[in-house]
């Protein structure tokens, strides 16, 4: 009778461990939904989220506007006050300024039907090959004009053990660093050379 009690009580805490971490991803999912979903000062075009609904970043092609959300917090900004954008690998930036840095990848001009192209998950790769390492951590860090929190980070994978690159959760997370890398900052060269218009961003490639 003790073995089966003791049974009991172990499916019944499995079981109310499974059903709380359903409801947390079920918040999560919720939450993002709400930031990133249309208000009168944002009405997403395109969104996408990270880490288990723990960041998320959404597009309004319409009023040019960039929606970055972090767990409960979401900051809106427009377009021009993108400064620069830098995809970061265990920390370390291997894209930032206009381009990969160091294999020669090269992004160019953007809205108006031109697709922003660069090779940020070519550059990951390389950079795990050239110091044998694992990948622990990829985020997208956006600076902005905000002077008072002018940095904002986008954890796109976080684990607590390393994942060899060949990882499906590390290869999805290098395409989407990659994605983003393009369209952010086709968007902050877009506005460095002329005024975003809807009409303009809305010819952007955001598939």
């Amino acid at each position: 009778m003790e073995v089966l009690a003791i049974i009991v009580l172990l499916c019944a805490f499995i079981w109310w461990q499974v059903s709380s971490k359903k409801k947390r991803a079920l918040a999560k999912r919720n939450n993002m939904e709400m930031m990133l979903g249309a208000s009168r000062e944002f009405v997403p075009t395109f969104v996408e989220t990270f880490c288990e609904n723990e960041y998320g970043l959404g597009v309004d092609t319409e009023n040019n506007r960039l929606a970055v959300v972090a767990g409960k917090n979401r900051r809106i900004f427009n377009f021009e006050q993108i400064i620069d954008v830098e995809t970061l690998v265990n920390g370390r930036s291997v894209s930032r300024g206009g381009g990969v840095k160091n294999w020669g990848a090269t992004t160019d001009t953007v809205l108006g039907g031109i697709v922003a192209s660069g090779n940020v998950a070519g550059s990951v790769a390389a950079l795990v090959a050239a110091h044998n390492s694992k990948i622990q951590c990829l985020s997208l860090r956006i600076l902005t004009d905000e002077l008072a929190e002018p940095w904002v980070e986008m954890k796109v994978f976080d684990v607590k053990e390393r994942k060899p690159v060949s990882d499906p959760g590390v290869q999805k997370a290098m395409r989407q660093c990659e994605d983003w890398d393009g369209r952010l900052r086709a968007l902050l060269v877009a506005s460095r050379k002329t005024k975003v218009t809807p009409e303009s961003a809305a010819n952007a490639s955001f598939a």
